[in-house]
């Protein structure tokens, strides 16, 4: 634009003359125009116009002379002509664009610069006019040529940079904010930026390369780096640009290149490069299943090939026991800065241990993978904690089968979040069939030779075994002079059981019983099948023959533990120790055992055997169900306890039972409050058996059962018996026991006992020791909330020696709460003994329940016990136990303290 300079200087010049002004008009290379300036309207006429405004718009001077602005402005212009000539007139120059159009009709945009002008006295706008045409089309091809390259960088993906490496500044194309999820002006153009938001890890490499482009050493700049999007995603980035500018000295001043996302190339190569690795552990396992026989080399060689070989910072396999859901670890590699110890774990669900890959594993039977530990860093062993802490970021288990059940698992670690996916998860799931396969085979093969010496139904050693164990421990006893039992055992009724029930019930038995066989002998003690229901024990080691005797009786007893078998099997066996219907038959499933001893029996293992045998036969004799020693002096102690069993169970049934009764008082009056029916066994030409001779072995039997129902019946008749007689009556006790209470109808048992006693009140309490009921805690609640139904107390005896919570005692469905009777010979010893007790009736009063201390038996205790507000009392401080007739004979004569004796109707 051609400057005419100030206005006040342009009109006080052409105050001098206007041939002056026409010679300039003449000069300048631009249109000069000057018009009148008509207030609040259209400009006027035109005045004056040089050559060059008639040249470009076709019109001569005296044309234009005629004619005015509005004449020659496009009227779509745009342009608020009122406003500028106000903006004129107010004395500022004014520059702006228009649009003339041509006599011929042409379009010219021009850029006009006006300003006031004052022609013969009269003000007016003098406008200087520049033709913009040229410019306007480059403006227009540099808009077009910005189109395409927008939509050749649309379409490739990339973004234009232009770093000043003088100032720091960078100049980004719009298409480089959506690549990492900002919007424009989200974050700073300066280099310092870029920097904070490359990886750690490459900003060096990224710094490096660019110095050598600088310096000349590379011809251009490429890079790629990790950037961290707006998500937190870490991006790939390739950067390609170079130096576009240097100083004279050849310094770098500006560059400029391209910037691009090859994040799904970066993927790719690295899923190739998974796959890779995956392919070589694949391969190099395989390898190892064909060369390798033994189960332990081959995990072992498994894990190091997929450390080394596979990139895998960690293997390890382990073994699974479903019986416990245990993992643990039987081979590992890559694991020396962790320590394989932290690898055991569990399958348990409850667990949060369990909820790793290895215990989903399991559970699923399928291939597990975590493809971001630090997303679940609590779950699973507390080697994964330890594997995030060093870099990992991605694991997988595998199961691991062995005939069609999961044995254990492969369980590998990488250091690349995202790492086990589709196909890496496929072929990992291939690597762990081929390794299943082998562990197949191996099992085959083990089988076959486990046949050798075993046998196949049940497990035990078979003849050949046996005979190989025995001598070499009739070697070893030889020579350290140890006792071995050699018992040869016999399953009692086991050809009437696969005759009524067949032959598949008869082998389950067989395999349940030696399952409770080995439960009571130790792992270095023999037990083999000889075959059909004959088996042999070998018992080495034994110090002395009661030693052995204490075994054999473990067998014995484990034996008449009602097994659970197949469900034909449990309609008629509901438990080995009671009879059962069988065909309209009578059965027990018992066992019989001969026993010899070495060296006293025999010196070789033929004449042990033999000996063995010949108890056995003795035992049958005898009536089954027991052992027989081949020497005659432990024969003597056995024969004792055989006739102690035979002679409780005809007690039963010859009525030779009896309860003694006990009475309790009520402290506060003296009253009569209840008495407790104590079994008492009348052994015939012995009188009053102790309770601790024949009861453990009336639990022993099971026979405590029917015993324990007499017992409550007993009390039950005897309670109505004294109401009918004397009107009143106290409430009778009896103990329960645990074979009793773990019986499933235990209370539809107490139910029917009170029906066939008719009708009317109770006046039974059972009583029941705080660790029994412990032991099935819920089901014990839902027998005893029937028993209380029907109108029966219930005590908790012996409290304070069970393992009971104050939040179990508040819920049981309990009416007494019995001090145990060493609480009370403490109270007076020691000061932890009274506070016991305190504690107790304080608990009871508390919870509603009633107190009695047993065991009771001085003056002093009876006293203590009243200061301490105990509800009630029971023992020989009161009375002993004592038979019916004689209880009767006390009650009637009995008065509390200062009262009249009680009077009998």
């Amino acid at each position: 634009m051609v400057s005419v300079g100030p206005p006040g200087q342009a009109e006080e010049s052409l105050r001098y003359g206007e041939e002056h002004y026409r010679t300039l008009f003449k000069a300048i290379a631009d249109a000069v125009f000057v018009h009148e300036v008509r207030e609040d309207g259209p400009p006027g006429r035109f005045l004056e116009a040089n050559s060059v405004a008639c040249g470009r718009l076709g019109y001569t001077r005296e044309e234009l002379l005629q004619m005015s602005p509005a004449d020659i402005d496009a009227p779509d212009s745009g342009v608020d002509v009122k406003s500028i000539g106000r903006r004129v007139l107010a004395g500022e120059t004014v520059a702006f664009e228009q649009v003339h159009l041509a006599k011929d009709g042409r379009r010219i945009p021009v850029e006009i610069r006006a300003q006031k002008f004052s022609l013969d006295g009269k003000v007016c706008v003098l406008s200087l006019v520049r033709d913009i045409t040229e410019h306007k089309q480059a403006g227009q091809a540099l808009k077009e040529s910005e189109y395409r390259l927008n939509l050749a960088l649309d379409a490739s993906g990339l973004a234009v940079w232009d770093y000043d490496f003088v100032t720091g500044d960078v100049r980004l194309s719009r298409h480089w904010w959506p690549i990492l999820g900002y919007a424009p002006g989200e974050v700073p153009s300066r280099i310092e930026a870029w920097e904070k938001l490359t990886h750690p890890d490459d900003v060096g490499q990224v710094k490096a390369a660019l110095g050598a482009h600088m310096k000349g050493i590379t011809p251009i700049l490429d890079a790629e780096y990790r950037m961290q999007a707006k998500s937190g995603e870490w991006r790939w980035i390739r950067t390609v640009g170079r130096v576009v500018e240097r100083d004279a000295a050849g310094r770098a001043l500006r560059g400029t290149g391209t910037h691009g996302d090859i994040t799904p190339r970066k993927k790719q190569e690295e899923r190739i490069e998974r796959l890779t690795r995956i392919h070589q552990v694949l391969s190099g396992i395989n390898s190892a299943v064909v060369r390798i026989r033994d189960r332990n080399e081959l995990f072992q060689e498994a894990c190091r090939i997929a450390a080394r070989q596979g990139g895998f910072g960690i293997a390890w396999i382990s073994k699974f026991d479903p019986a416990t859901m245990d993992v643990t670890p039987v081979a590992w590699a890559g694991i020396d800065a962790i320590g394989y110890e932290k690898l055991k774990t569990t399958a348990r669900a409850d667990v949060p241990p369990g909820h790793g890959v290895v215990g989903r594993a399991i559970r699923q039977q399928k291939p597990v993978a975590c493809n971001d530990l630090a997303a679940e860093p609590d779950v699973g062993s507390e080697q994964r904690r330890e594997a995030l802490r060093l870099g990992y970021r991605s694991d997988i288990a595998l199961p691991l089968f062995e005939e069609g059940s999961v044995a254990g698992t492969l369980t590998l670690y990488a250091k690349e979040p995202d790492f086990f996916t589709g196909d890496e998860i496929k072929l990992l799931a291939e690597l762990a069939g081929d390794v299943s396969f082998a562990l197949d085979f191996m099992a085959k093969e083990e089988k076959l030779s486990y046949l050798a010496y075993y046998d196949a139904l049940t497990g035990a050693a078979n003849r050949t075994l046996l005979n190989d164990r025995l001598a070499q421990t009739l070697v070893q006893a030889h020579r350290y002079g140890h006792i071995v039992a050699v018992v040869v055992l016999n399953l009692d009724h086991l050809k009437l059981i696969n005759d009524s029930l067949g032959h598949t019930a008869g082998d389950e038995l067989l395999k349940r019983c030696v399952a409770r066989i080995r439960s009571c002998v130790r792992e270095s003690d023999t037990v083999a099948r000889l075959g059909g229901d004959e088996f042999v024990l070998v018992l080495p080691g034994q110090r002395n023959a009661s030693a052995t005797s204490r075994v054999v009786s473990r067998v014995a007893e484990a034996v008449s533990a009602a097994p659970e078998i197949t469900e034909t099997l449990q309609r008629v066996l509901n438990a080995v120790s009671e009879p059962m219907i069988v065909s309209e038959r009578e059965l027990n499933m018992t066992c019989s055992m001969g026993v010899s001893l070495y060296p006293e029996d025999g010196k070789d293992a033929e004449i042990l055997l033999r000996n063995a045998g010949a108890a056995l036969s003795r035992a049958k004799q005898l009536g089954r169900k027991n052992y027989q020693f081949y020497t005659a002096e432990l024969n003597a102690r056995i024969a004792e306890r055989l006739s102690l069993h035979s002679l409780l169970r005809q007690a039963l049934e010859r009525d030779e039972f009896a309860l003694h009764y006990q009475p309790k008082i009520r402290l506060k009056t003296g009253e009569i409050s209840g008495c407790e029916g104590l079994l008492r066994w009348n052994r015939p030409g012995a009188g009053i058996a102790s309770p601790g001779e024949f009861i453990p072995v009336l639990e022993e039997t099971g026979l405590i059962v029917d015993v324990g129902r007499w017992a409550m019946e007993k009390a039950v008749s005897t309670y109505r018996k004294w109401q009918a007689q004397h009107g009143q009556a106290p409430r009778i006790a009896v103990n329960v026991s645990r074979l009793q209470l773990a019986q499933k109808d235990f209370a539809a048992v107490v139910e029917t006992l009170l029906k066939r006693n008719e009708n009317g009140p109770v006046g039974l309490e059972l009583e029941i020791t705080e660790s029994l009921i412990m032991q099935d805690i819920e089901a014990n609640i839902a027998k005893l909330k029937a028993i209380r139904q029907m109108g029966i107390s219930v005590a908790i005896d012996d409290f304070g020696t069970g393992h009971s919570s104050l939040s179990l005692i508040h819920s049981l469905p309990v009416d007494t709460l019995k001090i145990d009777r060493a609480f009370v010979t403490g109270m007076n010893a020691s000061p932890d003994g009274l506070t016991i007790v305190t504690t107790i009736i304080s608990l009871a009063r508390g919870l509603g329940l009633k107190v009695v201390a047993e065991g009771v038996e001085t003056g002093e205790q009876v006293k203590m016990l009243r200061l301490l507000n105990c509800e009630e009392i029971q023992g020989y401080a009161i009375s002993r136990p004592l038979p019916e007739d004689q209880f009767e004979a006390w009650w009637k004569t009995y008065r509390p303290e200062g009262q009249p004796a009680v009077t009998l109707k």
